[in-house]
């Protein structure tokens, strides 16, 4: 039976923190389950109440002075053994069965494989219909049915997903420069797309279930258009940092469309209302784009003139 270790990123959200831990401590702690740790950065101010918790489930407390959450989940993965770690995130609420189910799909394994959980939402303030579709899986959900399914592309949600320490250590470990505490979103997801190209693989648990609280601020159009330029700086980088890709092609091209998108924005002010969001959605995530090649050629540009490789997605 091979160990897991649950972790807990948190930054400064001791109310919605309280809460996933209650649901934590009333799910069904199978015996894998050794230890809860509550890794918190940038802010020293959960450790009293993780402190309240230790009668009711094995929890520890654990610090990073760095308010970046990739920082600390490498923290914990240096600290870290053969185990499976389990990630949920300080605003989820958990099923009472979904460390059981993960605990069941690891058994005696310790490398090869990793699992994402189905993830509902809970609203503060439920989003219009037509704002959905412009909204990320975190925000309205994820699931991809009721049966265990392989999962191919790196789609497991952050929140709700786990792997074996040794696999994340052979894939490099999480990237510092993504994630809460950067300019850029999707640090799990890149790593799930390194730990694939590894042949490590992935599977979909439709019993380990989570709720993500989603605060009415991350349903309105604003949060919809700054999450999407967000994830424009995601993929600026992961294109600049591939190795055909040398700085001039992608750059090109992203710039044409960009002057292309500013064009229609400054054409289309009469239109309706939603035509312009669609729109103004395109145009963020272009200019996201832009900004992430920038930071991928600044950071080829900088390991060139120390003469070491910078590093290449493909071969992480």
């Amino acid at each position: 039976m091979t160990e897991i270790t649950v972790v807990v990123p948190t930054h400064g959200r001791l109310g919605l923190l309280e809460r996933t831990l209650s649901s934590l401590a009333g799910c069904r702690f199978p015996p894998a389950v050794r230890r809860v740790v509550v890794a918190e950065n940038g802010i020293c101010a959960a450790e009293s109440l993780v402190r309240t918790f230790r009668a009711r489930m094995p929890v520890e407390y654990s610090y990073t002075d760095v308010a970046n959450k990739s920082v600390t989940l490498n923290g914990v993965l240096r600290r870290s053994g053969n185990e499976f770690l389990l990630f949920f995130d300080d605003d989820v609420r958990l099923d009472p069965g979904t460390l059981l189910a993960y605990a069941t799909e690891v058994g005696s394994r310790f490398q090869g494989a990793f699992y994402g959980g189905l993830c509902r939402v809970d609203y503060e303030e439920e989003p219009p219909g037509w704002l959905k579709s412009y909204l990320p899986p975190s925000a309205v959900g994820w699931s991809l049915g009721d049966r265990k399914e392989p999962l191919t592309r790196p789609d497991a949600l952050g929140f709700n997903w786990g792997a074996f320490a040794s696999d994340l250590r052979a894939a490099g470990g999480f990237d510092e420069r993504r994630g809460p505490g950067t300019e850029a979103r999707g640090q799990e997801t890149e790593m799930q797309r390194r730990l694939l190209r590894r042949g490590v693989a992935g599977h979909y648990l439709p019993g380990a279930v989570v709720w993500h609280f989603v605060p009415k601020e991350r349903c309105s159009p604003d949060w919809a258009l700054s999450r999407r330029q967000q994830d424009g700086v995601r993929a600026g980088m992961d294109l600049g940092r591939t190795r055909y890709h040398d700085r001039v092609p992608g750059m090109v091209a992203n710039q044409v469309v960009l002057k292309a998108l500013v064009l229609m924005r400054a054409l289309g002010r009469l239109s309706p209302p939603t035509r312009r969001f669609a729109r103004e959605h395109a145009y963020r995530y272009r200019l996201g784009m832009q900004r992430g090649l920038d930071l991928a050629a600044h950071a080829r540009d900088a390991a060139r003139s120390r003469g070491s490789t910078p590093p290449v997605t493909a071969d992480r």
